[in-house]
């Protein structure tokens, strides 16, 4: 029975939980309960759920301050300087963590500043003073520090826009989701080429780019665009992205639509959503091969557009269209059921078509559904329809038809309704059937076409058939040719497969293979790849090869612009790794990978055309057989092997589990490394390191264990990557330090030339090498006669710094290496 009592606006507080949580005995109108929940809550300030965040992100590369209680555009200091204060804060804490080996703010992957209120007039909506002319609220500048950034979340943080010059400079981003804010305009030629993503839904946007402008707007990658429910007229006309798959632009205000863009995207587009517009004027979409979803409802359409075969699904309800007469153009030339001169059958692909609240006249176009034998759903209601076509009856895959609101005076007996109050589609498709027989054509429920057929067509073969499976998925969505756990064992040649996939696509002239991106391989027992495959595939950006026997790649190979090869856990040796990776000067190859993994093979020596890739960031060659890296050169063969100077935009580098004695030239190579950020060394034959690695400050991450090594105690490697450095550099005596500053400078120096670089720098290497060699045997390293001290161990350090400021304004990437 509950209770009559009535809630006493005033509650009495126990004296001693009051004190103990902040509260007044006597509390109005609030529940003591409520109000501790409310005060524990915002007890989190904005700074400690930011620091947490802060925590989080140097462990995972991934900065979440999303609902964080941020108030402003000038985000925390914190936020733009991962590592500040880490060393002290973790200062003499050895529980086997290396504490700087974590992400900096140049290496996030993730910023997520998503439901934070940052406007600049917040505080002031509820305030009695005069109104304030509003402040556009722009995104802080700082955002652009995170250089190796890919994804950007700022949803519903009421930005009126961002600093597009400084996303302009964010090379690496892919994903920039901006939905829920404030923007009135988006300057699309200010993004970087890298996005792939860009989510612009629920905000005020007017235009996306300049029309003054005579430039063209290309967005290579970009894949997919939401800018849904925003006040667009008009797109810029020049607007090109050739890899979109995915276009909303729903709830707008757009008349039609720049036949430039649905040009360009022509071979990928998937999706297509126009619905709530403006659009008068139908649009061809013929070429549109790939495109599944139509939606085209809440426009002012008078005429149906023309589509592909392929289509799923089409939305057309909430028009003014008439008829559906015209959807497929090639039915002009053929009977009544799709049969073609060439004595074929058209049959479109459409599953959905609906058709709700048009001008639909007192019966629909025969020709035109007779071609829909895969239709399951039509939905015609709220129109001024009479009577349905019997060909309606005998489609197949007729599951649901929607007829509310229309009068249907010829076939009104024959409709009947579930005891449940829906139509009975069964019942309706019964009767229409009994109206005629099933017509002699392929596809119809019923029909015996096939029986009678006087034209014998051969059958397929199955290989034939699941080739084309094969390639017709690849040619979607990501463009991946997967053939990853097939079993596949030897030399890789499928007839079928090269053929399908040269073959000419049926909305183009341009063959199939044209459209693949990505080529998947793992998990079989390849040796070798047929040449056939290079020419089939000339688009590829990334081959996975992984977990094969491959000894041998095709002679062209080096023809394909690759960015990334993975070839991990292979028989690949350095002969086969320098003639077909490392061979031709300047190809395709030199000039577009990016990431090279070779580890787990069968390679024991460096090959020296290795060093000409000049934008590979990630090399892995762990889990070999490389024993030394000391650079040799062969003046009758003209080759080099070894480690040299080269590789300007490496940022990891994997060595481990090797048997590297000599590290020749590497710690001297690496200073024209300025990017490079990861260095593994672990698990070789090193007798004993070169304290020049010291000087390597650029990196965040170092691991020399499992060495041979026994100069250097295994307490200082498992230190942070910061603290070995330093470590390495208070070893070195002052002359021995100065004179290493200014190595590093001269091979700087000798890698910028144009001309004559390699050598020089060869030579410069070669020389400090022997000169710092020959120190060594004097002894003069780690003697504790030798050891500077602190006072001066602070003032070589700050002359370190001093040098290092100065260098990083050499730009490494004007300076061609040619050998």
């Amino acid at each position: 029975m509950a209770s009559s009592r009535k809630r006493n606006p005033k509650f009495k507080v126990n004296p001693a939980f009051a004190n103990a949580h902040g509260l007044s005995e006597v509390s109005e109108n609030l529940d003591p309960w409520e109000k501790l929940d409310r005060d524990l809550v915002s007890s989190e300030s904005p700074s400690v759920q930011v620091g947490n965040a802060i925590h989080e992100a140097r462990r995972s590369g991934k900065l979440i301050v999303s609902n964080a209680g941020l108030s402003s555009v000038i985000l925390p200091d914190v936020m733009f300087d991962l590592r500040n204060d880490l060393v002290k804060q973790y200062d003499g804490a050895m529980d086997g963590d290396n504490f700087w080996d974590c992400y900096g703010e140049e290496m996030l992957k993730v910023v997520d500043i998503s439901d934070n209120d940052l406007s600049p007039d917040r505080d002031s909506e509820n305030k009695k003073s005069p109104p304030i002319p509003a402040i556009p609220a722009i995104l802080d500048k700082r955002i652009g520090c995170y250089t190796a950034l890919q994804t950007l979340r700022i949803r519903n943080c009421n930005l009126h826009g961002l600093p597009w010059d400084v996303i302009q400079s964010l090379t690496n981003l892919s994903v920039l989701d901006a939905q829920g804010n404030a923007f009135t305009a988006v300057p699309l030629w200010k993004l970087p080429e890298s996005i792939v993503t860009l989510k612009l839904a629920n905000n005020s946007i007017e235009c996306l780019g300049n029309d003054i402008s005579m430039e063209d707007i290309n967005l290579q990658n970009l894949v997919h665009l939401d800018a849904s429910n925003n006040k667009l007229i008009r797109l810029p006309s020049k607007l090109e992205a050739p890899k979109l798959q995915h276009l909303i632009l729903a709830k707008n205000h757009l008349e039609s639509l720049p036949a430039g863009i649905l040009h360009s995207c022509r071979k990928f587009l998937v999706t297509l959503d126009l619905a709530g517009n403006q659009l008068k004027q139908s649009m061809n979409l013929s070429q549109h091969a790939n495109l599944q979803v139509l939606e085209l409802r809440g426009n002012i359409l008078k005429e149906v557009p023309v589509i592909h075969s392929n289509l799923s699904r089409l939305g057309l309800s909430f028009n003014d269209i008439s008829s559906i007469e015209g959807l497929f153009p090639i039915l002009d030339d053929c009977d009544e059921y799709g049969k073609t001169k060439e004595a074929d059958y058209f049959r479109s692909g459409l599953r959905e078509l609906h058709l709700e609240k048009n001008d639909l006249g007192s019966f629909l176009d025969s020709k035109t559904l007779a071609a829909m034998t895969k239709l399951s759903m039509l939905d015609v209601s709220n129109n001024s329809l009479e009577n349905l076509p019997y060909i309606v009856g005998y489609l197949s895959g007729l599951e649901k038809i929607i007829l509310d609101g229309c009068p249907m005076r010829m076939i009104r007996n024959s409709i009947k309704y579930k005891e449940s109050g829906g139509l009975d589609t069964a019942k309706l498709l019964t009767s229409l059937r009994n109206k005629c027989d099933p017509p002699q054509a392929p596809g119809y429920y019923g029909s015996t076409f096939e029986e009678h057929s006087s034209k014998k067509v051969a059958a397929t073969p199955p290989s034939v058939i699941e080739a084309r499976s094969i390639v017709r998925k690849a040619t979607i969505g990501d463009c991946t040719l997967d053939l990853s756990g097939r079993g596949l064992s030897g030399k890789l040649i499928w007839t079928e497969l090269v053929d399908a996939l040269v073959a000419v696509g049926d909305s183009d002239n341009e063959q199939r293979g044209n459209v693949v991106s990505i080529w998947k391989l793992s998990h079989g027992k390849i040796t070798d790849i047929d040449e056939d495959w290079v020419n089939a595939l000339p688009s590829l950006s990334i081959f996975d090869a992984c977990r094969n026997n491959i000894r041998n790649l095709p002679k062209n190979f080096t023809a394909l612009s690759l960015q990334k090869i993975e070839m991990q856990r292979n028989c690949m040796t350095s002969i086969s790794l320098r003639d077909q990776l490392c061979s031709n000067v300047g190809s395709n190859l030199d000039k577009n990978l990016m990431h090279l993994n070779l580890s787990n093979n069968q390679i024991d020596w460096i090959p020296g055309d290795i060093f000409n890739f000049p934008v590979l960031a990630y090399l892995d060659l762990s889990h070999n057989s490389i024993k030394s890296l000391a650079w040799e050169y062969d003046d009758d063969l003209e080759e080099g092997r070894g480690w040299r100077q080269g590789l300007p935009s490496l940022q990891h580098l994997d060595l481990s589990n090797n048997s590297i004695s000599n590290l020749g030239y590497l710690p001297l190579a690496l200073a024209g490394c300025q990017y490079l950020r990861t260095l593994f060394l672990n698990n070789n034959c090193i007798y004993e390191i070169p304290l020049e690695l010291g000087l390597l400050d650029q990196l965040t991450s170092i691991n020399l264990l499992g060495n041979s090594q026994r100069r250097v105690r295994v307490k200082v490697l498992t230190q942070s990557c910061h603290k070995i450095l330093e470590y390495f550099r208070d070893r070195m005596t002052p002359d021995e330090l100065r004179d290493a500053v200014e190595n590093h400078r001269e091979i700087r120096e000798a890698i910028q030339e144009e001309t004559g670089c390699v050598e020089d720098a060869l030579q410069l290497m070669r020389s400090k090498s022997d000169d710092n060699n020959e120190m060594k045997r004097e002894g003069s390293v780690g003697g504790k006669d030798t050891l500077r001290s602190k006072n001066n161990g602070n003032h070589q350090l700050r002359s370190v710094t001093n040098v290092r400021e100065e260098d990083t304004n050499i730009d490494l990437h004007e300076s061609k290496l040619v050998q």
